[in-house]
């Protein structure tokens, strides 16, 4: 591992008689980094695609009611998605989208706050899903029409939490 600092000085005149001088210090380290190809499986068994923009509106709406750190439920059945957030003697919020499904039925749970960071970032208007299991990572890619295929300009991949049935 080999490591490298480098420093430089910046003085700024914060009024006319004083000067603020700052020294920023970097590091440059060598090594061996985790491989994250790995990550990313070499088939999805199950994708779905949806209306990026809609599926932000219903997240956020749904976040609305799940307590801080609290997942929401995403159940993909048949060719809808159900959003769902909270407990069964508090405040619910559950909403539904239409979608294009392949693959069997399944139930993933996310951090909303990391679901809309990554999904914000695609810049294309269609979002393709996909899955393996409900705690293997879920890829999300961009693409331009509902049929098309999917981008890989930009590839976010996400960790299911765990949740109670």
């Amino acid at each position: 591992m080999t490591i490298t600092r480098t420093s430089s000085s910046i003085s700024t005149p914060t009024t006319p008689r004083c000067s603020v001088s700052r020294t920023p210090t970097s590091q440059l380290i060598d090594g061996e980094f985790p491989t994250v190809d790995r990550l990313f499986a070499d088939e999805y068994p199950i994708q779905a695609v949806i209306d990026k923009q809609l599926l932000i509106a219903a997240i956020k709406r749904v976040a609305l009611v799940a307590e801080r750190n609290a997942p929401i439920r995403m159940v993909f059945s048949g060719q809808e998605v159900t959003l769902s957030a909270g407990a069964v003697d508090e405040a619910q919020a559950q909403e539904m989208l239409d979608i294009d499904m392949d693959g069997e039925d399944i139930t993933v749970a996310f951090n909303p706050s990391y679901l809309i960071e990554g999904l914000s970032a695609i810049t294309e208007p269609f979002v393709r899903m996909k899955m393996t299991t409900a705690v293997k990572p879920v890829e999300f890619n961009g693409q331009q029409e509902a049929d098309s295929d999917e981008s890989m300009d930009y590839r976010y991949l996400l960790v299911p939490m765990r949740f109670n049935s």
